[in-house]
């Protein structure tokens, strides 16, 4: 038999241990819970003094049963935790024969296997002390004692050991006996609160309270990127401390936290893991970087529980924005005449209040100015309400002018812009398309009824200027339309031996389309505008012609019946149509239509096309 080593068996306990485990949430003061786990090191003098002493003491047991003895011994051991336990769930884990009795060489083979999921964890160790060192038997030889380790260790994330005794005894039964009274006095719950009371790595049924510190919001502005949230930490005992341990994001989309200085914490990947300080507190700080939206932020954080367990708490709180505003006084100016255009900058909230923003430097940028005059014209200081005023004066030969002004907070991302056209008036358009055509026996697949409509959001009509010449008589600049098909039914088909089918679409019709509303001057009239050489810009005609039309291709909508099939596409939903340029330059609403022209004299519709002045 090789002589064991006491102190080894201690080494094999804090190997046992070393193992870090995570956890997850749960309500209401629950009971610790102790997983035991039992071993002894594969020696055939041992077993045989084991047999002895339970022959001795009245047991049917089989000598070279091995799992009957751990059996055995586990059985005895949780009896006698069960006695001491008070309010402690007692639940046995493993039984392990050690091949090698020298637990220092880090193998599997003399180390246990299981490890438990949280709460505590008890190994005890069996050995006999050298066979010099015993007690004599009847017959003189030496009875060599019996020597327990047994070591209770937090088997939560950051577990210190609880507790570690070992015993020298000459009786199996009694070394068990006395080594679990040392280990857990007259009430193992006791202990295990005592502990629990002085260490915080995991909460019994923890708790983070989070609170948001002065003045509870984030802005774009330098002075108001960062805010601090307060977590504060208990467990069902309303006890805190040092060591807990906590779990949140890093990167968000809009911004990123970050733990407090006194806080010990590590980073990974996108996740902290940071521990609060003696007074059971950790600080996180966050800084909105980036976004042009106001929002609500969230952080959220997991709190380390005992048992493999997690909690979870969050908060939110408010990120503003900044808003920049750019409003001409009037939206048409004459030749010669000043008018005003504000800047405004200002902080927003998610509800949509607004808070002028002084002392801060918006840059300018100013396009189509000819022969005006604009001041300033780079950049503009809002004053105690958060405003800038430019002054600007048309000349005879300005055409749009587009005034875009913009502001980028320091250490901030995003940069915030506002604009705003003068010389032309901002109408809203719609065009609806009434078409329907009957239903003719002569094989032909038509359409029995449609209808179109499309909307324009945004459609600036504008004045006329020298540059570029070809818009010497003004320009429209509309935003994308968007369409759809109201109403889209087929005729029936006559086909040959006087019968009638109800043809059915290949290719239905799109449930959106996108739409184009430009002028449409011909090749003739570009020609002529070319040619003329004017030193000031023209009057404004009294008619203009413009050009709408979709993006439905050829062949995209399609339907057939058992003689052949038809298509409708490109060429049949556009339209070219005059509009009262001078009311449209003037700011009026103004309705138009258009007969629907086809080559088919049975086909019948109109266009409707209205323009809704927008209030600027």
């Amino acid at each position: 038999m090789k002589t064991p080593y006491p102190e080894k068996l201690i080494f094999l306990l804090v190997l046992c241990f070393a193992v870090e485990v995570y956890t997850f949430p749960q309500q209401n003061c629950s009971k610790p819970k102790l997983y035991v786990s039992v071993g002894y090191p594969e020696d055939p003098f041992f077993s045989r003094q084991m047999y002895d002493d339970y022959v001795s003491k009245g047991y049917q047991i089989q000598f070279d049963n091995e799992k009957e003895y751990l059996r055995t011994i586990m059985d005895l051991i949780v009896t006698e935790l069960r006695q001491r336990a008070g309010e402690v769930d007692i639940i046995p884990l493993e039984e392990k024969i050690f091949i090698d009795d020298k637990p220092e060489t880090p193998q599997e083979e003399n180390a246990f296997s299981e490890h438990p999921s949280g709460e505590y964890h008890l190994q005890y160790l069996l050995c006999l002390m050298a066979r010099d060192q015993g007690t004599p038997g009847p017959d003189g030889t030496i009875h060599p004692n019996y020597w327990s380790v047994a070591s209770i260790g937090d088997a939560d994330l950051d577990g210190k050991y609880v507790k570690v005794c070992s015993y020298e005894y000459p009786d199996l039964f009694g070394s068990i006996s006395r080594t679990m009274s040392n280990l857990c006095g007259t009430n193992l719950k006791s202990v295990l609160d005592q502990y629990e009371a002085t260490h915080f790595n995991a909460l019994r049924e923890g708790k983070a309270e989070l609170k948001v510190l002065s003045p509870g919001y984030v802005s774009p502005e330098p002075e108001e990127q960062k805010i601090t949230i307060r977590v504060t930490t208990s467990d069902c005992r309303k006890n805190s401390g040092e060591g807990t341990n906590l779990w949140f994001l890093y990167e968000k989309d809009r911004g990123s936290f970050t733990p407090g200085l006194s806080s010990t914490s590590f980073q990974i990947g996108n996740t902290w893991r940071a521990q609060t300080s003696r007074n059971g507190v950790v600080e996180i700080q966050y800084q909105l970087k980036r976004g042009d939206e106001a929002f609500r932020e969230n952080l959220n954080v997991e709190l380390a529980c005992r048992g493999q367990k997690r909690t979870s708490n969050d908060i939110f709180f408010t990120a503003k924005t900044l808003r920049v505003e750019v409003i001409p006084e009037q939206a048409i100016v004459a030749p010669g005449e000043t008018t005003r255009i504000f800047v405004r900058l200002y902080k927003v909230d998610d509800k949509g209040s607004k808070e002028p923003v002084k002392d801060r430097t918006l840059h300018l940028k100013i396009s189509g100015i000819n022969d005006g005059t604009i001041r300033p014209a780079t950049q503009v200081t809002t004053n105690a309400n958060g405003e800038g005023v430019i002054e600007y004066t048309a000349g005879q030969k300005d055409k749009k002018i587009h005034i875009e002004a913009s502001y980028k907070p320091q250490h901030f991302e995003t940069t915030f812009t506002g604009s705003a056209d003068l010389g032309g008036m901002i109408y809203s358009v719609s065009v609806d398309l009434d078409y329907a055509s009957p239903f003719i026996p002569d094989g032909s697949m038509s359409i029995a009824k449609l209808g179109l409509h499309a909307d324009f959001e945004r459609v600036v009509i504008e004045p006329g200027g020298n540059e570029p010449a070809v818009s010497s008589f003004g320009d429209i600049d509309a935003d994308e339309g968007k369409g759809k098909f109201t109403v889209f039914e087929l005729n029936n088909v006559w086909t040959e031996g006087d019968n009638i089918e109800h043809p059915k679409f290949i290719k239905r019709p799109p449930a959106s389309f996108g739409a184009t509303l430009t002028l449409a001057l011909d090749e003739d009239a570009i020609q002529k505008v070319l040619k003329t050489n004017r030193k000031t810009a023209p009057a404004p005609p009294e008619k203009m012609k413009l050009s709408f039309f979709t993006d439905v291709d050829l062949q995209e909508i399609q339907w057939g019946c058992s003689t052949g099939s038809a298509a409708v596409g490109f060429y049949e939903f556009q339209v070219k149509f005059e509009v009262p340029w001078k009311d449209l330059l003037a700011g009026k609403p103004v309705t138009v239509t258009a007969p629907y022209e086809s080559d088919e004299p049975n086909e019948k519709g109109t266009w409707t096309i209205r323009f809704n002045p927008l209030k600027q």
